[in-house]
Parts: structure tokens; C-alpha cells; sequence
């Protein structure tokens, strides 16, 4: 066997700086709604409203029967995983203040990366990758640069805040492993359309549950409006470019790339708020970029398996983890 690398996949890119982009403006959104829902409100309303626009794919889905029956099953577990996280999420600002929570929460890239090596072969030829390697430390040291010089690391917290902070982290950083190894053989449309199904139905009964479903009654016409637009922003269009991007550029560069987001959601912030930016921020911010693009950058170092034929060609080797259906025939009777 042999490795082929890939080639710059510009598709792939697009999707990821597409769900970077909305997953940048959905704390601005959420920051908005505190004034007249609580958060498992926000999320019991926004889910449903999300998963409208793909019903015709999850319909398109379930006429599929047994061919789609095992993913029935498999999407069970990023669901699982990512209701957890959303469960920890709500918790945790009880306990730990909010700016902690954002800087600890991006410990998921960690978790992220060292499941996605020990899981994907194919992201293991990143390991010897200089892109890669700085990538990520110009990545990681200016969201920290970016977070210690706004004020994240001056919060009060307790022991049961950071656990929680930090057991969240780990769920979310799991979330895109399970999300790319229960979707290998499914359109991302198709495969979102039932994850976001089965979440959208979790948080509906969290709402009712542990929320205060009665506060959306009250909240202005224009306040529903922004929260129907942050449905479709970070929920309904960023996690189908998120899951393109998962199953082309792999789990360990698309959650490095994601931490751009601390940064653009700090400038537009800026801009909304009047969030005051340090000039230690913004070349933290500016690194933070550099960072993201070169593990953009490093999709070609990205591995992809061949084996040759009897003839002496060459064929793709398909996924350690692909189910034996998504084998073709031909292969099998070799």
C-alpha cells in the first residue's frame, strides 16, 4: 500500500470558512435572546425551526428503508453526544463565569484532534506535516492571546464549574468524530436531517422540562425574527457545510480552523457592542488567522490509502470504517 496525497480541495475549504463564519455570529444572536428566553428555551425553539428546512431530505431519507436503516442507528451517537454537551452547557454558567467557560470549552479542538488521529487513518499523514504542526500552535496561542488579553481568565469559578466546563468540552470535541464516523456513506444534507431530528426533539423535551417555554410569548416580533434567522444561520446552514467539510478535510483541520471563530466573533462584536478590542487582541487575532489558514493549508498533506491492482493500476482503498454495502462488489470478490 501506498499513500497519494490530496489535492488543495477548494469545495471542501469554502464550507469550512462558510461554518466558521455563521458559527462566528451565533454568540451574538444568543447574547441578544438572554434579555427574554433562557437557554434551554433558545435551543428548544431553535433546533424545530432549524430542521424545517431539511425536511424534505430527512422525508427522502426514510423512503430509503433498509438502505438507510443502519444510519438510523449510528446517528444516534453524535445526537447522544452533542444533547450532553448542550446539557453541560446550560449548567455550567452556574457554576463558572462565562468568559472561563468560552476559553475552557475550546479544549474540544484537543479532544477533537486526538480522537480523530487515533480513529482516521487517513488524518494521521497530518502528523508530519510542518503546515499542520504550525497551524496549530499559531491557532491555539492566539485564541489564548485573544482570550487572556479580553478579560476570559479574570472570571470566578469552582471545581464543579470546570468539570462541567470541561466535561462539555469533551462531548463537543467528540461530536464531530461521531459526526463524520456515523455519516461515511450518507449526503451531509440527508445525514444532518435526521442528527438534527433527533437533537431537535431532545431539546424540545429539555425545554418543556428544565426551561420556561412560556417567556418566547413575550419576546418582541423583531427579537423572534433575529431568532428564526439564528436558526437557519447556525443551526440549519452552518452544520450542513460543517459535515461537507468533516467528510472532505477531516475532524482534526476543520476543528483547528474553528477557533478562528473566537476572534471574528470578538471583531463583530466590536462593531455591534462596543466591545472595546486590546491592540494585543487583535495581533493575537491576526495570528489566530494565520493559524487557521495554514491548517487549511495542510489538507494536502492529508493522506489518502491506495492499493495496486493485478493490472497494475490503482484504486482507491475505501474506509477502514466504512459499513461492507459501501464496498463495491468487484472488490469484495477480490
Amino acid at each position: 500500500m501506498t499513500q497519494e496525497p490530496k489535492r488543495f480541495d477548494l469545495k471542501a475549504t469554502l464550507c469550512l470558512i462558510g461554518a466558521v463564519l455563521c458559527w462566528s455570529a451565533v454568540p451574538l444572536f444568543l447574547k441578544h435572546f438572554t434579555a427574554f428566553i433562557d437557554g434551554w428555551t433558545a435551543n428548544g425553539l431553535r433546533y424545530p425551526l432549524a430542521m424545517l428546512v431539511w425536511l424534505p431530505w430527512l422525508v427522502a431519507l426514510l423512503r430509503q428503508g433498509r438502505r438507510a436503516r443502519r444510519f438510523y442507528v449510528r446517528a444516534l451517537v453524535p445526537t447522544s453526544v452533542n444533547l450532553a454537551g448542550q446539557c453541560l452547557w446550560a449548567w455550567a454558567p452556574y457554576y463558572i463565569d462565562p468568559g472561563l467557560i468560552a476559553f475552557v470549552i475550546r479544549l474540544n479542538v484537543i479532544w477533537a484532534i486526538i480522537a480523530a488521529m487515533l480513529i482516521f487513518t487517513d488524518e494521521r499523514g497530518l502528523i508530519g506535516s510542518r503546515r499542520f504542526w504550525l497551524g496549530l500552535a499559531l491557532a491555539m496561542s492566539g485564541f489564548v492571546g485573544v482570550s487572556i488579553y479580553g478579560g476570559a481568565l479574570k472570571g470566578g469559578a469552582t471545581l464543579v464549574g470546570v468539570l462541567l466546563t470541561l466535561a462539555c468540552s469533551l462531548m463537543w470535541g467528540l461530536y464531530s468524530v461521531t459526526v463524520r464516523w456515523s455519516t461515511r456513506d450518507v449526503d451531509a444534507r440527508s445525514a444532518f436531517a435526521l442528527i438534527g431530528c433527533y437533537t431537535a426533539v431532545g431539546t424540545l423535551v429539555l425545554m418543556f422540562v428544565l426551561g420556561e417555554p412560556g417567556q418566547a410569548t413575550t419576546m418582541p416580533l423583531g427579537s423572534f425574527v433575529l431568532l428564526v434567522i439564528s436558526a437557519l444561520v447556525g443551526i440549519s446552514t452552518a452544520h450542513v457545510l460543517f459535515y461537507m467539510a468533516l467528510a472532505r478535510l477531516g475532524v482534526t483541520i476543520c476543528s483547528g480552523a474553528s477557533l478562528a471563530s473566537a476572534f471574528i466573533t470578538a471583531t463583530v462584536s466590536w462593531h455591534i457592542y462596543n466591545e472595546q478590542l486590546a491592540p494585543q487582541q487583535w495581533v493575537s487575532g491576526i495570528a489566530l488567522i494565520c493559524g487557521a489558514a495554514a491548517l487549511i493549508w495542510a489538507q494536502q498533506h492529508l493522506s489518502t490509502p491506495m492499493r495496486t491492482t493485478t493490472n497494475g493500476g490503482k484504486t482507491e482503498q475505501p474506509d477502514d470504517h466504512a459499513p461492507p454495502e459501501a464496498v463495491p462488489q468487484s472488490e469484495q470478490r477480490r
